[in-house]
């Protein structure tokens, strides 16, 4: 109540009669009694309950909450916050940290790439993607992730993400020449499907021309196209 440098009290009292040259004790007042509150961080509560004991102050309400850096049971943060000055015996709040926060991983499976990607960032994961070619997958769904699709993964670690190209490119054989049926037959066996056009409406000499052209490289599954005449 008294401030820094004033007297609080003297010894004898006011009031007090004494003989001259007395020695009057006097009490100066040091201001109010403040302690500074400990650093918590990454201490336990068991830790922390010593720290605040030894600076005259208490452990108050704790908290908890997901933290990236802390590992679970450590403290995150006070309030008030270290470096604070503080009455005696205040209570200090504390939030204590669960650990990092787990992610169940989405289903994602032939979505396509690109959104998958911003799902998996936006629920705070990094994302390694990758390309292949998939014969049963289109151009640009998501092929698998790795974890795969209800695993657990924690923020910030790293999911593979693998994206189709969609069919693999083969060449396509040169059928020019040949009869229709020994055409078709090499087309199939390469893995194209065989649409067979016949301007004159009957056959005389036999493949004329083809689209795509021999040499080319299509996705497999491709349709190719043969004119005879």
């Amino acid at each position: 109540d008294i401030a820094k440098g004033r007297i609080i009290s003297t010894d004898p009292s006011p009031t007090f009669s004494t003989r001259s040259g007395s020695t009057i004790t006097a009490v100066v007042s040091l201001g109010p009694e403040r302690y500074e509150v400990p650093k918590l961080t990454k201490l336990t509560i068991k830790e922390a309950k010593v720290a605040l004991g030894a600076a005259n102050l208490a452990l108050g309400e704790q908290t908890k909450a997901f933290d990236q850096e802390i590992k679970k049971g450590d403290i995150i943060s006070s309030d008030p916050a270290a470096g604070a000055s503080v009455k005696p015996d205040t209570e200090v709040a504390v939030v204590v940290s669960k650990g990092r926060e787990p992610v169940p991983i989405p289903a994602l499976a032939e979505t396509n790439g690109d959104e998958a990607e911003a799902t998996l960032k936006g629920l705070g994961l990094e994302v390694d993607r990758s390309e292949e070619f998939n014969e049963s997958v289109a151009k640009d769904l998501v092929i698998s992730t790795d974890p795969k699709e209800g695993a657990t993964a924690f923020k910030g670690d790293t999911v593979s993400l693998v994206v189709s190209k969609g069919p693999p490119l083969v060449e396509v054989p040169n059928v020019v020449g040949r009869n229709e049926a020994d055409a078709r037959s090499a087309l199939e066996n390469a893995g194209f499907a065989v649409k067979v056009n016949k301007p004159l409406g009957f056959v005389i000499f036999g493949v004329n021309s083809q689209n795509p052209r021999g040499g080319t490289k299509v996705p497999k599954g491709s349709t190719v196209t043969i004119t005879v005449v």
